[in-house]
Formats: C-alpha cells, structure tokens, sequence
C-alpha cells in the first residue's frame, strides 16, 4: 500500500463518506505530508482533500492545494478548447464518437471539473469510425506517442510542442492527450464479464453545457462503464484511488434514487451486474459509501472470497501506479468459473518465463563452461 500505511489510511480515512476521520491527519510529520502530497497526486485526490478536509490541513499544505485548484480551473479553459476542436474536426470528417471519463464525470461522480484532475481526453469511437478518427486527429497536428499497454484503445496521440515538464501536475498549459477506445470492455483478455456491451453505443446521449454540446453515455452505462474501469484496474493491480473515490461519490448520492436503480436492474444483464457489484463492494469498504437496497442484494451474491477480501485487502488496492500487488489475483480466481480460466489467471500473475541469459550461464556453470560465457 506504498512505502507507508499511515499514508493511504490517514487519505482515505479522511475522505469517507461515512465515519470519516480527517483529525488523523493531524498526527503527520511533516515528512509524512509530503509523502501524501505525492501519493494523492498520482492518485488524483489532491483536490477532493483540498475541498473536502481544508481546516485539517497545515497551511503551506492549504497553500499548496489552493495553488493547484487555482491551475486546474485555467487547465479546464483548456480541456474544453481541446475538446472543442477535435469535436469540430470529428464533425466535420463524421466521425462519430461519445466521450468517457474525464469531464464527463461531472456532476455524477465529482462535484465539478474545477476540482477534478484531468490529463487526457478519453474518446470512444465505433468501429466504423475509430480509423478515420486517427487520420483526423494527424491532419490537426496529432501524432501517436508511445504503445498502448491496455487492450480497450489505441496508443494515445498528442501534438507534441515546446511545452516542458516543471514538477506541476496542474499546469494549466500541459497539453492533453488524445485517448481513442474501441471497445468498452474486453472479455477475451479478463476471461470474465459480458460478453457485449454495444447496447451502451446504442443507448448514448447528448448532454449540454452552458460551453457547449456533446455525446455521453448513458448515466447508467456510464455507471457500468466506469465500475468496470475499477474492476480491470484491480485485476490489473493498477488501480487509482480516484476511480474508487469518484464511484463512491456516486453511490452514495444516488442511493435514495429507487428510479435510477430500478433502471439499472432492468437495463444491465446478470454479467453485467455481478462485475460492477465487485466495484461497488469495493467502494463500500475503502470510503464508507451509503448504497441502494439494489445495490446491496446485488453484493450479496457474490462470492464469499470476493466479500471477504474487500473489507480485509481492498484498502491496499489503492496503490499508485508505480506498484503493483498480487493479493488482487484471488478476487480474479473466485470470479471465474473454468478451470482452464483460472489456471490462465494464476500463470499470468505468478509465473514469468525464465531469462534466457541467466539459464545459460547457470548452466555453463553447472557443467563447467564458464570461461566461453565471457564471449556471449
């Protein structure tokens, strides 16, 4: 759970929405303050302990976290700029498109996009567009950067530029980049969950802004969407905070709103429901979220590995990128039902082939060959 429990426990811990307790940020040294401005940048929860534990923070963190809300407000000018260009050049080429995550989350999982971190615009395209969206996106000055690690888009394109890394997560004029999905979920690579999601392309709407138009889903598929982000992070063992923290959000203003899940129920297959129940149980145990009576049965049927794992190793999911935990494997395992699945899934997280180069020189070792290895 990163180089110090007291950390994670002392952030999340603070930003419940039930029984919470921000006074145990007061018992950080500052060393330790530091180390949690780092874990909540790369967890994306700077701003929402910012806005929601200000009078327990010390004042140069206070300090800090309004300089930062101050560059994140300037960054939106940009989001929506950007926004509005690749909109105007998917219309104008057809391209057809709705946008997820990011600024989409707003109001459902954050309050605004002023306070919600956002460093890429996330776009997905059907297949018949996603092509000509990559040849519009290169004729305005876009290029692919890198090579996709996850299966659901393309490598991310940005226009490169003399902008220049300062240590500031927030400034307002890092570029974004551009991230083209494909797909919404990919059974194949999890070896669980549904088997389409399609129906969310064809249930998508259109949501307006005092800026401006555009295409989102549905808000109970991107509900779905995004616990499904969290459960293929978690298998993954790259899960962020933020995606944990805003799903709870979530939950917990609509768990009064008996209209909204009786829409899901009815909307989201038994698949469906069962992934995004993990997220929610989830979300439950790190931030203390209230639920919907749905939302509750739904979590009772799960597994027992998968209910008992949350509320005793959930927390230690909210690592950030830079580590990765396998205690997430056995949520992986209790969630399939092949045998062939689950012996795929364990290989994959507990065994690595062996380096060519080492096995050669044990063996030369072994049998008395050591003096040509100087030559490999």
């Amino acid at each position: 759970m990163g180089k110090n429990e007291r950390i994670v426990e002392a952030i999340v811990g603070a930003l419940r929405f039930r029984d919470a307790n921000p006074e145990k940020l007061a018992s950080l040294t500052e060393s330790e303050w530091h180390e949690l401005l780092e874990y909540a940048d790369l967890s994306h929860l700077t701003l929402a302990l910012g806005t929601n534990c200000r009078e327990f923070l010390p004042e140069w963190v206070r300090d800090r976290i309004d300089e930062n809300l101050r560059d994140n407000r300037a960054r939106w000018d940009l989001v929506k700029a950007t926004y509005e260009e690749v909109q105007s050049a998917f219309l104008s080429a057809s391209v057809q498109h709705v946008v997820i995550k990011g600024f989409t989350q707003c109001p459902d999982f954050a309050p605004s996009p002023h306070a919600r971190f956002q460093s890429d615009i996330d776009i997905y395209c059907p297949d018949g567009s996603i092509k000509q969206a990559v040849e519009t996106l290169r004729r305005i000055g876009y290029e692919a950067v890198g090579t996709s690690e996850k299966a659901d888009h393309l490598p991310a394109m940005i226009r490169r530029g003399d902008w220049k890394w300062c240590g500031n997560s927030y400034d307002p004029e890092m570029p974004l980049s551009i991230e083209l999905h494909h797909r919404f979920w990919n059974r194949r690579t999890m070896r669980l969950g549904p088997e389409d999601l399609q129906q969310f392309w064809s249930r998508r709407r259109v949501r307006r802004a005092d800026w401006g138009t555009y295409p989102v889903l549905h808000p109970v598929d991107n509900l779905g969407f995004s616990a499904m982000q969290v459960l293929r992070d978690l298998l993954g063992n790259v899960l962020s905070a933020h995606k944990v923290y805003e799903l709870a959000y979530f939950l917990h203003d609509r768990a009064t709103d008996d209209g909204f899940w009786r829409e899901w129920s009815a909307t989201h297959n038994d698949d469906l429901r069962a992934c995004e129940a993990v997220s929610f149980c989830l979300a439950r145990a790190c931030f203390g979220c209230d639920l919907a009576p749905q939302v509750v049965e739904q979590i009772a049927i799960l597994p027992r590995t998968v209910r008992a794992w949350t509320p005793l190793c959930g927390q230690g999911s909210l690592t950030t990128h830079r580590r990765s935990e396998k205690d997430a494997v056995w949520i992986h395992l209790a969630l399939v039902n092949s045998f062939r699945d689950k012996l795929a899934i364990f290989l994959k997280a507990f065994w690595r082939p062996p380096d060519p180069y080492k096995v050669l020189v044990e063996s030369a070792a072994v049998h008395g060959g050591g003096r040509w290895m100087q030559y490999a």
